[in-house]
């Protein structure tokens, strides 16, 4: 019985220290007017992690580029491959996050560079750098369930009751990716069924 409740324990710490030790806010800047940009990893189960990237190109284009999506991570590196075949490699290592693309990436923005881990916390910066046109709606029904990443098995921030206005910043698949007012650096998903859009 003791060995029992011992080898549970056990799995449970196993299942904690990965599970969340690559979340937080990676950043590098180059300086004024050069190339900079925020990647927010949610590491939320042991092999995989939702990953949220913002960057700027600097001068003279400026050229942007937002990104989001899911990762599979084994040990400490994990690779996210786009339609066109370009891929990139994430390579955790401390509080360092070293991207790397292979030779068919040609990336409006580029995001090969050493990245710092700026906070352990998933803060999102008031300004975000993205395409996305913004949009305001309400909540159509109550109780309705607000997750942490767009995924329906993670896990939940909070519910929000019918009427409640929510301004749409950006989207994932079926997802909405929505600001409360008073909870405007939060990562907060809601499925797009659940949104009355006003304008």
């Amino acid at each position: 019985m003791k060995k029992g409740i011992l080898f549970l324990v056990m799995f449970c710490v196993t299942i904690v220290s990965y599970a969340g030790k690559y979340t937080g806010t990676y950043s590098f800047n180059k300086g004024l007017n050069k190339a900079n940009a925020t990647i927010y990893v949610n590491h939320y189960k042991d092999d995989s992690a939702f990953i949220y990237i913002t960057a700027v190109s600097g001068m003279p284009d400026f050229n942007t580029l937002d990104f989001r999506g899911f990762i599979a991570i084994y040990d400490n590196v994990a690779t996210y491959t786009f339609k066109n075949n370009c891929s990139i490699q994430f390579q955790f290592l401390g509080n360092n996050l070293t991207i790397t693309e292979d030779s068919l990436c040609h990336l409006q923005c580029s995001l090969a560079a050493k990245y710092k881990k700026t906070s352990p916390v998933l803060k999102k910066s008031s300004v975000m750098v993205s395409d996305y046109v913004e949009k305001q709606g309400v909540i159509k029904t109550d109780m309705v369930e607000v997750y942490k990443i767009p995924l329906l098995e993670s896990e939940l921030a909070l519910t929000l009751s019918k009427e409640t206005p929510v301004k749409m910043i950006d989207e994932y698949k079926q997802f909405y990716l929505i600001e409360l007012k008073n909870k405007q650096n939060e990562f907060l998903w809601v499925l797009k069924k659940n949104i009355q859009i006003i304008k």
